[in-house]
């Protein structure tokens, strides 16, 4: 079928509005090693609130050092990390605590460009947990508005050293976690998918999965946080004991799947809005003609 600028103007006129990509994978900064909330880390990353900066209520809380994480080659995870002064990637560093329980652990967050609370988004990151860290998790949070180095609230997701994977709707300690056990390796790098739906209200997370064949989720339907229905505003990364984490990808674009792994397996979302404009764009054509 040709497509003529009558259906090219009916397809812009039926799509959605495009949302945002946020990446951090702090090979922008400089210097190492560095904290991420003080200058030349502060700014690193896009698809941020302009003028916004990784902050927390101390000076010495998430360190970037040199070196990437890689996902595990039978994920077939595809988002390259971008050059500059890296590879950097970001290393959580206390000596108390276990996955989920208190308050001891470093975090640092940063608004997001803008508020996301409808339809469906995506989010990817990499981590290493060290089974010498003595309850070592890295972990990342929304809405978390706690500034004093902890992640005492809001929706928190991450991987523990004890193989397991986390989430909770309120904060560390909070009665919502949800575990999924076995499913992280200790001392190797892993990668973490989860998508999140605001028409349900439901989050899906994934730990080391196929992303060109996505099966069943290792913690599925779990309900999002009432701090994040509202939206998401604020993302926070966050850890101890020696956890590293990287290349952090959110997005609601209409293709944030392949934003956040890299995979051209369009999700049924977008084949659906693409099938639902064309279907609309050639009856229209027909009628005229």
């Amino acid at each position: 079928m040709k497509i003529t600028p009558a259906l090219l103007s009916i397809l812009a006129s039926t799509s959605v509005s495009f949302g945002f990509t946020t990446i951090a994978d702090f090979n922008s900064v400089s210097t190492v090693p560095t904290t991420l909330n003080t200058s030349p880390a502060n700014t690193t990353g896009s698809g941020f609130a302009g003028g916004s900066v990784w902050d927390s209520g101390s000076t010495t809380l998430v360190d970037v050092i040199s070196d990437d994480l890689s996902a595990p080659s039978g994920t077939n995870y595809n988002r390259p990390q971008s050059t500059g002064a890296g590879p950097r990637k970001v290393l959580f560093e206390l000596s108390t605590a276990s996955p989920f329980t208190g308050t001891n652990s470093r975090a640092v967050g940063r608004d997001l460009e803008s508020t996301v609370n409808s339809g469906e988004a995506w989010i990817s990151f990499l981590v290493n947990v060290p089974s010498a860290g003595s309850g070592s998790f890295a972990a990342i949070a929304f809405n978390n508005s706690n500034l004093n180095a902890s992640l005492g609230n809001g929706m928190i997701l991450g991987a523990g050293s004890d193989g397991n994977l986390y989430y909770t709707g309120n904060g560390m300690g909070g009665n919502s976690q949800v575990t999924a056990s076995s499913v992280i390796v200790a001392d190797s790098n892993n990668l973490i998918l989860a998508r999140l739906d605001f028409d349900t209200d439901t989050i899906d997370i994934w730990a080391n999965p196929d992303v060109d064949n996505l099966g069943t989720a290792d913690i599925a339907g779990a309900s999002i946080a009432s701090s994040v229905t509202p939206g998401l505003t604020r993302l926070t990364v966050g850890g101890n004991n020696d956890a590293q984490l990287d290349n952090l990808l959110f997005s609601n674009d209409p293709d944030s799947y392949f934003q956040v792994t890299g995979s051209t397996i369009p999700e049924p979302a977008t084949y659906a809005m693409m099938l639902g404009a064309l279907t609309l764009g050639i009856a229209t054509i027909r009628r005229r003609r």
